[in-house]
């Protein structure tokens, strides 16, 4: 039967009222808070499995790990501890948590003895001997002893600070503990900002957010998600939003052993939120004994107030861009917009304005002229409010990449990278644009490290099985594009480049299934899928298809800039040299994205000698 009534030092725990006092007064917690308190209580010195408490506090509910520790997290606090030390709550890792303080029930002395951690008295009896006296002094001196020895080796145990120096990290999804499910953008903002600011730390590999967000909804241990990410250290925590309020809470927590090497909480207008996040990183930097420069101790330093407008407007920007879909993107748009427009002094926001502009030609089927003039605008907008921002560097890379500036582009992906290291997204647009400038080995060793920092990214696994691709390793690059697609299904592009692949190979069956799979998840219309169908159609020997796939492709040519690359590739397919090389002008004309890969393509081998080729090739400055 469950007790009504614990004390422990100077609180009592009312289980029935679901009300904690300390020395009389409340002491201000959530009834989850409450009922999980009171669930350690009553099983005193006993472990408590995370399974349990999830069964008995929320039953028949899915809720995630963070939730939980949260809640320990905010008891810890409510009780006095520093989140270093557990001296009433202990974290047994990979299990649970054990209430470690003796607590009695007013009234029911015959239950204390079972619930206390403490020898139980010796019988009456034994009070007035002599031989219990002599054990008496010998306890004494033995406890005091086995005291001494708890305190010191507590002190070691507990010490904040790892076993050995870490090196890699990574920030799981924030919970949103806010009342209001439509505050979810702010959760996962934050986790995009925090995870920002410690890519910063040039001497640490901070896992990428495609990655982590795998793990919003997971129940797995910390040790195994950390394993599987390839870090040694995870950050949790939870952002609650009450009116212009705002609590943010963290925890740093070392992988292999499951141990908790800090926490703190931070309650703040909402107008502090980058300054709250920089706090917290400079902690995380300070307790995994990361020395900071002094460029990145300022940078940190620096984060003053936003306007709280711009300021949500920026992170709901970033939850629409992640979305990554045709309708998302627009709304990452307007709100990116709106955040520059209330507040001209916000890089970031003109940074990723900079960056949903450079991938509307590819969700949204536009031409790339405008956007790519967009982008530019805004990345250089970005780079002079903060030339320190990696994200406008590599935006600006990519626009200059497009424009054939290529000594311009190289330039800012390297001064991206020196900026932010653990920038993925930059070593996988650097790998890429390598390719195109034929370094193989160089693009291949980017795509690698961009793999490392965001390990279950679909589109780095899909960029790296195009590493291989153009060096001629077939079996590798097939291999590493089913990867990517068993990372993520619907991903449709991966589905395209292994088309590519297995055209090479001569399986131009399953090629064509490929394709077809990516037309089905949304890539129906785009011209460099529908020239894929028509060339393995060539190659597998049926002109005629091939044919009626470039009628159609010439259809698409004469409303869009992004095709004719297309149908001069199907034409030399089909042997028509001659033909080809006048689209291929065509494309140079309309300034075609898709004239990049034009040096490296291993399916344009029989343009290679071509005069008329090495002088487009010239002309666009890619080598010949």
């Amino acid at each position: 039967m469950s007790r009504q009534t614990f004390e422990f030092g100077s609180y009592r725990l009312n289980a029935a009222q679901k009300l904690l006092l300390r020395d009389g007064a409340a002491v201000p917690l959530t009834p989850k808070a409450v009922e999980v308190l009171v669930l350690l209580v009553e099983r005193a010195g006993q472990v408590v499995s995370k399974e349990e408490i999830f069964r008995r506090v929320w039953p028949g509910t899915a809720v995630v790990e963070g939730n939980l520790t949260q809640t320990i997290f905010m008891l810890r606090k409510a009780l006095g501890e520093n989140g270093a030390e557990a001296a009433h709550i202990e974290t047994i890792p990979k299990v649970g948590y054990r209430f470690a303080t003796l607590v009695q029930a007013p009234g029911r002395p015959d239950e204390i003895r079972s619930h206390a951690i403490w020898p139980p008295a010796p019988k009456p009896g034994w009070f007035h001997s002599p031989l219990f006296r002599l054990g008496l002094v010998i306890a004494v001196a033995l406890l005091t002893l086995g005291a001494g020895f708890g305190l010191w080796r507590h002190s070691a145990l507990h010490k904040p600070v790892p076993t050995h120096r870490i090196q890699s990290i990574a920030v799981l999804p924030l919970a949103n503990l806010s009342s209001d499910p439509g505050q979810e953008y702010l959760a996962e903002g934050m986790t995009d900002e925090l995870i920002t600011m410690l890519t910063e730390l040039r001497s640490l590999q901070v896992t990428s957010r495609t990655s982590i967000m795998r793990y919003r909804d997971s129940r797995q241990p910390l040790p195994q998600i950390a394993q599987e990410l390839g870090v040694q250290a995870v950050v949790e925590g939870a952002v609650t939003r009450s009116g212009d309020r705002i609590r943010v809470t963290a925890e740093l927590i070392e992988a292999a052993t499951d141990r908790h090497l800090w926490a703190a909480s931070y309650e703040r207008p909402f107008s502090d939120v980058l300054a709250i996040q920089a706090e917290i990183a400079r902690e995380i930097a300070r307790q995994i004994q990361v020395q900071l420069s002094p460029p990145e101790e300022a940078r940190l330093r620096a984060r003053q107030p936003l306007d709280p407008e711009a300021q949500q407007e920026y992170l709901l920007g970033l939850y629409y861009w992640n979305r990554r879909n045709p309708a998302d993107l627009q709304e990452a748009l307007r709100h990116f917009q709106k955040a520059v427009a209330v507040d001209p002094g916000y890089a970031e926001a003109f940074a990723g304005l900079a960056d949903c502009y450079l991938v509307l030609p590819i969700y949204n089927s536009v031409a790339s002229r405008e956007p790519m003039r967009r982008a530019k605008a805004a990345a250089q907008e970005a780079l002079r409010v903060d030339p320190s921002l990696a994200e406008a560097h590599a935006s600006l890379a990519y626009v200059l990449e497009y424009e054939w500036d290529f000594a311009g582009a190289e330039r800012e992906f390297r001064r991206a990278i020196a900026l932010k290291p653990s920038y993925a997204t930059a070593h996988q647009w650097y790998a890429e644009f390598l390719r195109f400038m034929n370094r193989p080995d160089e693009a291949l060793a980017q795509s690698r490290t961009a793999m490392r920092l965001d390990p279950l990214s679909p589109g780095i696994s899909a960029e790296a099985g195009l590493a291989y691709y153009y060096r001629g390793e077939y079996a590798e690059a097939t291999r590493r594009l089913r990867q990517a697609i068993e990372l993520d299904p619907n991903f449709a592009p991966s589905y395209g480049n292994l088309g590519w692949v297995l055209e090479q190979t001569g399986d131009y069956d399953a090629a064509l299934r490929a394709f077809q799979q990516a037309r089905e998840r949304g890539l129906d219309k785009s011209p460099w899928i529908l020239a894929g169908i028509g060339y393995a159609y060539s190659r597998s020997g049926d002109p005629a298809k091939a044919r009626q796939y470039l009628a159609r492709l010439q259809s698409l040519a004469r409303h869009s800039d992004e095709a004719s690359t297309q149908v001069a590739l199907l034409l030399v397919a089909l042997g028509d040299k001659k033909e080809a090389l006048r689209w291929y002008q065509r494309a140079y004309q309309q300034h075609d994205w898709w004239l990049l890969p034009v040096a490296v393509d291993p399916k344009l081998a029989p343009l290679r000698e071509e005069q008329g080729f090495q002088k487009l090739l010239a002309g666009i400055g890619l080598p010949g």
